[in-house]
Order: C-alpha cells, then sequence, then structure tokens
C-alpha cells in the first residue's frame, strides 16, 4: 500500500472534498455525506491506497468522522485517516458517494 498526505475541507455538513498529490498529480475525491455532520477540517489526513488507477471514478464510501478523527473507507479499499483541525460534537458514522477527479 502506498500512503501521501493532503487534506480535507467540508464547510457545510453535507460534502467534502478531499485533496492529495500522487506523483505530481492532485487527486480530489468529492464526497456527498448520506447523514449531516458538523463542518470539520483535516490539514494532515493520509490517503492509502494501491495504485493510482484507485483513485478514479466514483465509489461509495463509510466510516466515522469526529469527534477528534476521521477515517473513510471507499468501496474499492482507500482509506482516508487523519486528526481534525478541531473536534467536533457529535462524531459519529458515516456513508455516502464521492467521485475521483485529477486537476
Amino acid at each position: 500500500m502506498r500512503t501521501v498526505d493532503g487534506f480535507i475541507n467540508c464547510k457545510n455538513g453535507t460534502h467534502f472534498t478531499a485533496s492529495f498529490t500522487v506523483d505530481g498529480v492532485n487527486y480530489n475525491y468529492v464526497g456527498s455525506l448520506g447523514n449531516s455532520v458538523p463542518p470539520f477540517k483535516c490539514f494532515n489526513a493520509t490517503l492509502e491506497f494501491n495504485q493510482p488507477r484507485d483513485l478514479t471514478s466514483t465509489h461509495l464510501f463509510e466510516g466515522r468522522i469526529g469527534p477528534e478523527e476521521l477515517e473513510i473507507t471507499l468501496a474499492n479499499k482507500v482509506k482516508i485517516t487523519g486528526t481534525l483541525n478541531m473536534p467536533i460534537s457529535p462524531g459519529g458514522s458515516v456513508s455516502g458517494s464521492g467521485s475521483w477527479s485529477q486537476n
């Protein structure tokens, strides 16, 4: 498994963007949460994946956000983890769908 560092931003509690640079290419995963959580930021996120081709198309996800940590696992076993910049309350389980893009 490969790992790279990046960040996640969730401004409205229903959508988040996770951004990572892999081999000089910027990858963004934009996820839609099935249930709302308080807005959060994570500037020390870690992406765990096998190959850059894992970072394409649309994938369902599930995981947990808060109160201090986050862990999101995509259906293709890609994992995003990190410590939130500020704790949120309440934390909870999350699920939804998201899509990868490159820029």
